[in-house]
């Protein structure tokens, strides 16, 4: 299924994103940047009987646009950006003028988007970078949901639980840049192999340290490690010949800084060994450096048993660092 987001949720996504706590610096100089490379020719539009046309101008003359003109998007972009980044400068000043003139420029944003969107183009090229766009759009390896025990979003996602369910609508209704289940591979024959040496030097193994059956491997261990064993565990899906496991991460999206920010939404945590193979998935993910410590969001059931509180989570952890 394609996954697209709508302008209303990005209009909303990104009015909620310039009020939320972000590192303007940063911000600027990131936009500023990605300005510099685009052409610098003027964007225009005209509209009639609810028709849009897109041009620019050259020798005095309106060279009109072809929607599906790659052009058309790059100087959408920098239309967008360009008015993005005089919003940003101003944030923080306390002056009525500047306030004035920030509110003015956020609806002239909203104004711009909406017509945009009225105008047909994908409005997902347009406020994404390239890298979130394709990464988005594109099409990525997922976990199997039988659909007739699927929860669906209002975007036609399948998911696991009512709680994911209710997460990925608010990440919908937000228009941010997600897939669920995404596989991803880790390299851990590290640790496999201090553990190998580990039980060797306790004498508590005789060489063979794992087996498969099915596809499932299998490990000889210890009591104290016969978890590893258990449904649901990470370490069924060792692979041997690469060293690897294969993880289903939650929710994994894509920030303006092309960096991923993993959502884990930890359900069942009443379950003992559910704690113990989510605790273990969550350490190998940020100890093997698979995703940046400080770009994991870990939820338990109370934290999202009201559409408040996912916004919240939202407002305080995802938005300051998607758009800009």
């Amino acid at each position: 299924m394609k996954q697209i987001i709508r302008p209303d949720g990005f209009i909303n996504s990104i009015e909620m994103a310039f009020y939320s706590n972000f590192d303007v610096d940063k911000a600027a100089q990131r936009l500023k940047k990605i300005i510099a490379n685009l052409p610098p020719e003027k964007l225009y539009y005209g509209k009639r009987n609810g028709w849009i046309a897109f041009y620019k101008r050259a020798d005095g003359k309106q060279l009109y646009l072809p929607k599906e003109s790659g052009e058309l998007y790059l100087l959408a972009r920098r239309r967008y950006l360009l008015l993005q980044l005089d919003i940003i400068e101003l944030t923080g000043r306390r002056d009525k003028k500047s306030m004035e003139r920030r509110e003015s420029l956020i609806r002239q944003l909203q104004e711009l988007i909406g017509d945009f969107a009225c105008g047909n183009l994908d409005i997902a090229r347009i406020v994404m970078t390239p890298k979130q766009y394709k990464w988005f759009a594109g099409p990525f390896r997922h976990k199997y949901i039988d659909p007739s025990i699927a929860y669906q979003s209002a975007g036609g996602v399948d998911l696991r639980s009512k709680s994911e369910r209710d997460i990925m609508n608010k990440l919908e209704d937000f228009a941010v840049p997600v897939h669920y289940e995404e596989e991803t591979s880790i390299d851990v024959h590290g640790l496999v192999d201090s553990l190998f040496r580990a039980l060797q030097e306790a004498g508590k193994t005789d060489g063979n340290l794992f087996f498969y059956s099915g596809r499932a491997c299998r490990w000889r261990v210890p009591k104290e490690l016969e978890w590893m064993n258990t449904f649901g565990s990470i370490w069924a899906t060792y692979n041997h010949r690469s060293g690897r496991i294969t993880i289903y991460d939650d929710f994994r999206i894509m920030l303006a800084c092309n960096e991923m920010l993993l959502w884990e939404h930890h359900g069942m945590c009443d379950d003992f060994i559910y704690r113990i193979n989510a605790a273990e998935r969550s350490m190998i993910l940020k100890y093997t450096r698979t995703v940046p410590r400080g770009n994991m969001i870990e939820t338990f059931e109370r934290d999202v048993d009201s559409p408040d509180k996912i916004t919240d989570v939202l407002f305080q952890q995802v938005l300051p660092r998607l758009w800009f």
